[in-house]
């Protein structure tokens, strides 16, 4: 089998996958917003006509481009060759048959909704490259946003982080990777995520910059934890609403850590946490700046006023709500 069968091979299970995702997408937001879902699609197709066609026409093909860039990442990775190497032998025999057995097995995996970086143990954050297992979530593109912010408020505001809820530790590690003067302590609740972060830590020769403490930030007794008070707090907690876990994508729901993912019964538990530690532990001038839902622009905010903070939000790259910056007013 050629390099190139071999690619045409993945492209095809993966579609197969695809496919019914982006059924399973549109549906999902039909459920989720009842019957505002479908006075929009009503107003869409009175309004726009082709329009509404075009866009599930859009979503299809953006699922199937998906799956051939995903086939060609586990080919890569499988080989362990570069993606020049792979477009100069395409027409060529592939004879490593340990190779073909590692990419079969992958896409049976990715097949089967894993996501490619559990395959792969790595991800690209901030454009450098960190170790991910299933004991934490998977770094998205918009928590960049945090990274940005902490960067940009470092010079003024003080080198002394706090990171809550570190999981693989890419944020601390991406701000220590950028501003050698920045000194973060990393928390997380579980150890098992705590040795991912302190992996990455040592892969980038960061232990003189980040720390990491295993606690139970939602617990009592936390302040007595951490009686300093910080320059700058940040995290991207889990705010998902406990019922709405059984919603999500089965890439999120069914392999990513429920820890990172349930916010309580209304996604704000941590918010709330966040408000009353940042009020002793926030050092005069300091700033705090969360991620949160999509659909959280009003409330997190709200609640951070309530507790006495000046409260802004900023949208990501798709213009939804994505960080809270907050200060003590």
């Amino acid at each position: 089998m050629t390099w190139q069968e071999l690619l045409n091979t993945g492209k095809k299970k993966l579609q197969e996958t695809h496919l019914p995702a982006a059924i399973e997408e549109a549906r999902t937001v039909q459920e989720t917003q009842g019957s505002v879902a479908i006075e929009e699609a009503k107003t869409v197709q009175k309004t726009q006509g082709s329009v509404a066609i075009e866009e599930a026409k859009t979503l299809k093909e953006t699922h199937l481009s998906a799956a051939i860039e995903e086939a060609r990442i586990l080919l890569l990775w499988a080989s362990g060759q570069s993606l020049s190497w792979l477009y100069a032998h395409l027409l060529e025999f592939c004879t490593d048959v340990a190779c073909i057995l590692t990419y079969q097995n992958a896409l049976v995996r990715r097949a089967q909704h894993e996501p490619i970086a559990y395959i792969t143990e790595t991800v690209c954050f901030c454009g450098y490259m960190f170790y991910v297992n299933p004991a934490v979530l998977i770094p998205r593109p918009e928590t960049e946003m945090l990274v940005a912010g902490v960067l940009e408020a470092l010079p003024q505001r003080g080198s002394h982080v706090l990171e809550i809820g570190t999981g693989s530790g890419c944020i601390a590690c991406a701000v220590a990777l950028q501003d050698v003067r920045a000194q973060i302590i990393s928390v997380d609740i579980s150890a098992t995520a705590l040795a991912v972060a302190r992996k990455n830590i040592e892969m980038h020769h960061l232990e003189k910059q980040v720390d990491c403490v295993e606690a139970d930030f939602l617990s009592d007794g936390i302040s007595d934890v951490f009686g300093d008070k910080y320059n700058i707090i940040v995290s991207n907690p889990p705010y998902v609403p406990h019922a709405a876990l059984a919603t999500l994508m089965p890439d999120v729901r069914d392999y990513e850590p429920n820890l990172a993912l349930d916010g309580g019964t209304d996604g704000l538990d941590f918010y709330r946490k966040l408000a009353c530690f940042g009020i002793e532990h926030l050092a005069e001038g300091g700033l705090m700046l969360i991620e949160i839902g999509y659909d959280q622009g009003v409330t997190v905010p709200q609640l951070f006023t309530a507790s006495g903070y000046q409260a802004m939000v900023q949208k990501d790259f798709q213009g939804l709500d994505r960080v809270v910056l907050a200060e003590r007013g």
